[in-house]
Order: structure tokens, then sequence, then C-alpha cells
């Protein structure tokens, strides 16, 4: 093996230097039999050099893997989502979302976001919140509703709120909201009579089934 002035060394090792700053790592430094100073250092330098490549994959390939997991994580949070807020369009223009068990703020909040963007997308006038699952609704929860209601208003659909219980409609009074402004119904039967006049389906009855026509 030839051996390197000590000024190949130094601009080599200055080179090799710079790379490194720059995550280049495809330079090594020049390493000869001598017992130069400058040899001892080159030989350090690519074993640094080695180890700084091996810390940045590895970095890359964590960083990656978290992407992944974050993407899972997202793809989970949209499932959930979707099962705790089971959207379905029963007629044209008319959807139905019945809410079971506890029902806080923050699945108040998802309902409202999944509710506007289902009425965006399927153009419906109509959509029936049945809460007759929902046990326990604090004021937190029942100004949710309202917003809800009213909301959907702003985007030209009729909100119903079914299922109301004793209860529930004890807290909305002491809220001091004007009944007015929403639409309630006692069951889910009574909001899909009051839907299907709104839309203007007819229920016919024959002797072998009933049929809902327009």
């Amino acid at each position: 093996m030839s051996n390197f002035s000590d000024d190949e060394r130094l601009n080599n090792i200055i080179e090799v230097i710079s790379g490194m700053a720059g995550l280049d790592f495809s330079k090594s430094a020049l390493v000869d039999d001598s017992d130069s100073p400058l040899n001892t250092i080159a030989m350090g330098l690519n074993m640094l050099g080695e180890e700084l490549e091996s810390n940045v994959v590895a970095k890359s390939d964590l960083e990656d893997k978290n992407q992944e997991l974050e993407k899972l994580a997202e793809q989970q949070k949209n499932a959930m989502l979707a099962m705790s807020t089971p959207i379905t369009q029963l007629w044209e223009n008319i959807l139905l979302l019945p809410l079971v068990g506890v029902m806080d703020s923050n699945r108040a909040q998802d309902v409202l976001i999944t509710v506007l963007n289902k009425i965006a997308e399927t153009q419906s006038t109509v959509f029936i919140l049945d809460i007759s699952g929902v046990a326990v609704v604090d004021t937190s929860v029942a100004n949710h509703l309202i917003k809800i209601s009213k909301a959907t208003r702003l985007m030209g659909c009729i909100c119903m709120l079914s299922g109301i219980s004793p209860a529930i409609a004890q807290t909305i009074v002491e809220l001091g909201i004007q009944v007015e402004e929403i639409t309630t119904t006692g069951t889910m039967r009574d909001a899909l009579d009051k839907a299907f006049q709104l839309t203007g389906v007819k229920l016919v009855e024959d002797r072998e089934e009933s049929n809902y026509n327009r």
C-alpha cells in the first residue's frame, strides 16, 4: 500500500468531514500502513463515518415505521368513528343515526363532523338523530345536540331528535333553549312518519306487503 503525503491526507480528511456534515458517507479517509498520526486519525474517521451512517439509516427506518404506525392509527380512528356513528340512508333524502352507549363531548363532536359530511355527500334533506339508546345526556352534550340540529339546518337539512326521554327533556329546558328551534319526537317511529311527510313519501299497504312509494 502506497503512503500518502500529509497534504493529501489533510485535504482528504477535510473533504470526508464536509461530506459527513451533509450526511454523505460515500467517501472514506485515506489510510495506508504508515505510522503517521494523520493515518490514525483517518482510520478513526472512517470508523466514525460507518457508525454515523448506520445511525442515520436506523433513524430513517424508524421514521418510516412511525409514519406507517401513524397512518394505521388514523385508519383505525376512522374505522372506530364509522362504527360509533353508523349513519344509514333509510330512503332518498332521509338519513338516520341511532346513538347507543355513552355520549360525551368528544363523541358528540365526531357525530357533528360525520353528519355534515354525509349530508354534503348525499344531499339529504332530513336527518333523524335517535338518542333513545343514550342513558345520560349532560349539559355539554345537550348543547352539542342543539349545535348539530342548527348546523344541519344551515346545510338545508332538517334535523329531528327522536327518543327524547324525560331526563333529556328536562336538561334541554334547563339550558333555556327555545324548543321552537329544534324538531323533536318521542320515538323513532314518529320521526320516520314526519320524515316521510316532509319528503313526500306515502305509505301504501296491500295484502301481500307494505311498500313505500312516492
